[in-house]
């Protein structure tokens, strides 16, 4: 699980921008800017834009895996697209997130923001998969089962959407050192919450046992 949530897979990002209000309006069309790794390994995204001086805006940014399948018209509610389906251990569905608000612009300027995840990187590991003595009794597959997860995001806020909905994948175990699962799940900033999920073992095709106890 060491390769998860490094953003390598992340390869663009988008920017939408809004007139601030009682009910803000979007500033032109959204813009999408390609990621780049830089010499020191970080990942950034350029945009040039024309503003009106002496007005005040909100900067709205969306970056992710464009494979993923993110529904990102409406960056007040990122959805993970009716086309797509969400797989546990697959690092595509990482992604960051950062709204600026009431930025007042004066005059020219360049300006460095930094996006953070919106998800809580949930990870799995036993450590006792040495211990197994039997090959045929040891996990090379595992079917995670949540009973509710967020199933939007809203990016202006950066709210968890009150909608969730019943997740089920089957992945290959991450490790035979016992790494067996990482999934991103939206989250709140300032809360906690709880993933209720189960987990059944599998070896091959061969169910081994079933752990509901999370």
């Amino acid at each position: 699980a060491a390769d998860f949530g490094n953003g390598a897979k992340v390869d663009r990002c988008l920017l939408q921008i809004y007139r601030p209000g009682t009910t803000p309006t979007k500033y032109d069309e959204q813009q999408s800017a390609t990621v780049q790794k830089g010499t020191d390994g970080k990942l950034t995204a350029t945009f040039n834009l024309r503003l009106v001086a002496q007005q005040t805006y909100d900067f709205v940014f969306w970056a992710d895996c464009s494979e993923a399948g993110y529904e990102t018209d409406d960056l007040s509610a990122i959805t993970l697209g009716t086309d797509a389906a969400y797989t546990g251990n697959d690092d595509k569905f990482d992604a960051f997130f950062l709204c600026k608000k009431n930025y007042e612009v004066s005059e020219s300027f360049t300006e460095t923001f930094t996006l953070r995840r919106p998800f809580g990187q949930l990870n799995v590991k036993t450590l006792d998969m040495t211990a197994i003595p039997a090959t045929d009794l040891k996990p090379t597959k595992v079917k995670v089962a949540f009973t509710a997860v967020p199933t939007s995001f809203d990016a202006r806020k950066g709210e968890v959407g009150a909608a969730t909905d019943a997740v089920e994948y089957t992945a290959d175990v991450l490790s035979a050192d016992g790494d067996l699962t990482v999934d991103y799940i939206w989250a709140p900033v300032e809360e906690a919450t709880l993933a209720d999920f189960s987990m059944t073992f599998l070896n091959g095709t061969i169910e081994i046992s079933t752990n509901s106890d999370f």
